[in-house]
This record gives C-alpha cells, sequence and structure tokens, in this order.
C-alpha cells in the first residue's frame, strides 16, 4: 500500500473504532489531504478484508 493510501486508511479505521459510520465517517475519510475516491473505495476494501 502506499503512503496517501495508508492515510486513508489509518483514517477509515480510526473513524470506525470512534463509532462513525456512513456519512460522518465519509466527511472524516475525505478530510485526508489528496484523497480521490478511488483511494477510498481501495481503503475500505482493504478494511473490509482485514475485519
Amino acid at each position: 500500500m502506499g503512503k496517501k493510501l495508508n492515510k486513508v486508511y489509518d483514517a477509515l479505521l480510526n473513524g470506525a473504532a470512534d463509532g462513525l459510520v456512513g456519512e460522518e465517517l465519509y466527511a472524516r475519510v475525505t478530510k485526508c489531504p489528496k484523497t480521490s475516491s478511488k483511494r477510498v473505495v481501495k481503503a475500505s476494501l482493504f478494511f473490509r478484508t482485514r475485519t
């Protein structure tokens, strides 16, 4: 995984750990610098395979 994707994944993981879902979780993840829809999808797929 690249550095940018790692940052998106970490934001996704931390947001989920804080109990965020849906729009709130998406808002937190998209605050990462240089986040694209493609990176969000990749991070979420990686998240699904790890849990």
